[in-house]
């Protein structure tokens, strides 16, 4: 698989992400971007990513027009 290139914004988002906290980037099936702190699974029922404990999720749904690359 070749590595991905990032476009400008999404380098920016990349920097200003705190690594501690989002370590994960997934697109549910609908589209929308999330980042989490703990390796999500897919739930293909529901058609989502989730997590088995508490984890940070910051939504990302305003820039679901980058990282394309990231599919569901």
């Amino acid at each position: 698989m070749n590595k991905p290139v990032l476009s400008e914004d999404e380098k920016v988002i990349l920097r200003n992400v705190d690594d501690d906290i989002c370590k994960y980037i997934v697109r549910n099936k609908n589209g929308n971007l999330f980042l989490y702190e703990i390796k999500p699974i897919k739930n293909r029922v529901r058609h989502s990513w989730q997590v088995l404990s508490v984890s940070a999720v910051l939504g990302l749904v305003m820039f679901n027009h980058l990282f394309q690359f990231i599919k569901w």
